[in-house]
């Protein structure tokens, strides 16, 4: 018998193609195994998955300046054509709950980075929001690595749960920042 391994790869970056693949996340957006275009590689020897997951901000200089609210400018999306799920594996089920929630634990990283912009304005309009986004990435990275060591990768349904109700409050708790909301202002 072939031992399976679970290979779990997630790319969180910027991404300039693919544009007609991507899914952008909403809240009622759930990946389908139509979502996961791309081949599989050792099909049947290794179950595989593979979710290609990027948020990417842009600003353009006069929205800077005017603006107080950066949630417009960052966007957590989902590339198809880049992701691949093993089509001969049983369990895919479970591959889709775990490609799903970390595609909503990329949303929750997308929310605190909108809040980070918008707590640290100056330092965007100095130019110096690339230093904000690449240590967020590197928190989330962490924290991605522990949900994945703490559900044995999707696999320990209690710890799944447990998982999915966090990032659900976290995305609740960061609800002024969703790609269409407006923060609250703050008193002064």
């Amino acid at each position: 018998m072939i031992n399976r391994i679970l290979l779990i790869v997630f790319t969180i970056g910027f991404i300039n193609s693919l544009e007609e693949s991507k899914i952008e996340w909403s809240d009622n957006s759930t990946l389908t195994i139509e979502d996961f275009q791309a081949e599989a590689p050792n099909t049947g020897t290794i179950q595989t998955v593979q979710g290609h997951i990027t948020i990417e901000y842009q600003f353009k200089n006069y929205e800077l300046m005017a603006s107080q609210n950066f949630n417009k400018n960052v966007t957590c999306y989902f590339y198809r054509e880049a992701s691949w799920i093993d089509p001969g594996e049983k369990n895919t089920g479970r591959l889709l709950r775990y490609a799903q929630t970390i595609f909503d634990m990329n949303e929750w990283q997308a929310r605190e980075l909108r809040k980070r912009f918008r707590e640290n304005r100056s330092q965007v309009l100095a130019g110096k929001h690339s230093e904000l986004y690449e240590q967020l990435t590197t928190e989330f990275a962490g924290i991605q690595s522990q949900y994945s060591k703490d559900t044995d990768f999707g696999t320990i349904e209690e710890k799944q749960v447990e998982w999915e109700e966090k990032i659900k409050n976290n995305l609740a708790d960061l609800a002024d920042y969703c790609k269409q909301c407006k923060p609250v202002k703050k008193k002064k």
